[in-house]
């Protein structure tokens, strides 16, 4: 047997499509990280503030009505320009920038409204005011400043006999402390973007039921259980100091895990391409028959062919994950993050839980392997049945499309949930996770999987016994 599955491994990776999926993969990383990296917001400004002109001089020129899109593009063109003059020294993650959009750029929406819809020319004045001295703020820029006002106003805030209101504003004192001595400006980096979330997670979190038994429906369980791994998980690694200026919601470690424990596209056509070409090729090039005569019963000759097939697809997958990682690592400066601790959420203990990448990665991996198990069964049952690389691929390649559709409808048509289909993916079920269908639970899943994988085992062994190979 282990010879038969050497022999195998052989013809395998002699196959040139591999290798070029392979490729392929870690190319589309790389240019969707780059892609991702490059900051082409601030250059577009100039072309930016010529279409909002333009939009401005045809409402003029036409006496179209005034309305909140000339306000709006009134405001955006105002926003724009100071932008375009500070653009020496600014980027789209730096503070100056995100000072502009959430600051002046709303005091210009409410000045303009101000003028043009409420006619309200001394509210507009004052807004004029506060618009001019946040603009003269630019000129010698300093976060933190801003930041000690908001502590100091959070300080003084009067929440008086109300529980949830102190709660959020010491979360609140702590979150701005935490900028200060981690040196996290307000920006659009995912650093920042990470604390305000936090921060409104966490407020509505102090509102939901926390007894899921008085829970009424599956979306509210959802929902809670959502917002509570977010909190717990988000707590930890602000306690734990692991955010930092240069955090990225898109790291190597995020993309090791997120990679090995999914099956994508470039998983399915190695599956396809590799499952369908094993046995078919061995009947269309006639090898088949050389392959028979040699000591080896029917069914070890083909189940020898399928676990090369498996471990095959579980080395791409390994060594596609760990390619998309490393490009994705050096490309965005985050690879040392494969050593940070992997923060979960056990929802049965209600705690954290903190493992490593590797460990987490073959985890959730486990959990993917009824998916791809599936997947080459009924791919070398198709190339079994008819010895065609065409017809096995193109099953292949729709089931797995099927399954992205057939799960939008559990809920609809229930007896949908007893289909392998939507039920081969085991990571919702991870420390005592839930679907968002109350119909795949995964005691059911698991019998579900296991009895498809064993029917089409058998199917396998029994047509590819009984398979008329004289005509070969």
């Amino acid at each position: 047997m282990i010879k038969l599955i050497k022999n195998e491994l052989f013809k395998i990776f002699h196959k040139k499509g591999i290798y070029i999926v392979f490729g392929v993969s870690i190319v589309v990383t790389g240019l969707l990280t780059w892609l991702n990296n490059m900051d082409l917001r601030i250059m577009s400004y100039n072309m930016n503030i010529e279409n909002y002109e333009s939009m401005i001089k045809e409402y003029e020129t036409e006496n179209i009505e005034i309305d909140e899109h000339y306000v709006d593009s009134k405001a955006w063109l105002e926003t724009l320009k100071i932008i375009n003059n500070n653009n020496k020294n600014m980027t789209y993650y730096s503070p100056e920038y995100y000072f502009i959009i959430n600051e002046i750029q709303p005091l210009y929406v409410s000045y303009f409204s101000n003028i043009y819809l409420y006619n309200e020319p001394e509210t507009a004045e004052l807004l004029k005011l506060k618009i001019d001295q946040k603009v003269l703020d630019l000129d010698n820029f300093d976060w933190k400043k801003q930041i000690n006002e908001e502590l100091e106003e959070a300080k003084h805030n009067e929440c008086e006999n109300d529980e949830t209101c102190k709660k959020v504003t010491n979360e609140q004192i702590y979150l701005l402390n935490y900028r200060l001595e981690n040196n996290i400006p307000y920006t659009f980096k995912d650093s920042s973007e990470f604390i305000n979330n936090y921060l409104t997670q966490y407020t509505s979190y102090l509102t939901l039921e926390k007894d899921e038994s008085k829970i009424k429906t599956r979306n509210e369980l959802l929902q809670k259980r959502k917002i509570e791994y977010s909190v717990q998980t988000s707590k930890y690694k602000l306690d734990n100091r692991l955010i930092q200026d240069d955090y990225k919601n898109t790291d190597a470690q995020f993309e090791f895990i997120d990679s090995i424990s999914t099956v994508s596209i470039f998983v399915v056509v190695c599956i396809v391409l590799v499952s369908s070409s094993v046995i078919a090729d061995e009947f269309n090039k006639g090898t088949i028959k050389q392959l028979l005569v040699k000591p080896f019963t029917r069914s070890k000759i083909v189940v020898s062919k399928i676990i090369a097939i498996l471990l095959t697809i579980m080395l791409f997958v390994l060594l596609v994950s760990i390619g998309q990682c490393i490009v994705l690592g050096i490309l965005n400066g985050t690879l040392k993050t494969i050593f940070d601790p992997v923060v979960m959420y056990s929802y049965n203990s209600h705690s954290v839980i903190c493992t490593n990448t590797l460990f987490t990665g073959l985890l959730k991996f486990a959990c993917i392997l009824p998916e791809i198990i599936i997947l080459v069964l009924i791919t070398v049952l198709i190339s079994v049945l008819f010895t065609n690389n065409g017809v096995s691929t193109a099953v292949g390649i729709v089931t797995y499309a099927a399954a992205g559709i057939l799960e939008m409808y559990v809920d609809a048509k229930p007896v949908i949930s007893y289909l392998p289909f939507v039920n081969w993916d085991l990571n919702a079920y991870l420390f005592g996770g839930i679907t968002d269908s109350k119909y795949l639970v995964l005691s059911k899943a698991i019998y579900i999987c296991v009895s498809t994988i064993i029917l089409l085992l058998i199917g396998i062994l029994l047509f590819f016994k009984h398979k008329d190979i004289k005509n070969q």
